[in-house]
């Protein structure tokens, strides 16, 4: 049990500080796809996505064996794209 919580309360210790990076990871037209657990709260990472201008949707949910899973698929919103190099260091990617 104690190895199922190592990643925080919610299994996002990584995914929290990575996802305000996002955004100045992605090419122009870069998209990022990120599979979860249901107890990763997708809902929550959607709205975190949102804050940095991302437009994110769950694209698929599946169980495997206890696990609930999902999958997001995050892009800028229209009008974000030309500021996709603002700030990045050695930005890129896609």
């Amino acid at each position: 049990i104690s190895a199922s919580w190592a990643g925080g309360p919610r299994g996002r210790l990584v995914l929290d500080r990575l996802l305000p990076c996002v955004g100045r990871m992605l090419s122009a037209r870069g998209v990022f796809y990120l599979l979860g657990v249901h107890e990763n709260d997708p809902e929550e990472l959607m709205r975190a996505l949102s804050r940095i201008g991302m437009q994110a949707r769950v694209v698929a949910r599946r169980r495997a064996q206890n696990e609930r899973l999902f999958v997001i698929r995050a892009e800028r919103l229209l009008g974000e794209a030309k500021h996709a190099g603002d700030g990045a260091a050695g930005g890129g990617g896609s």
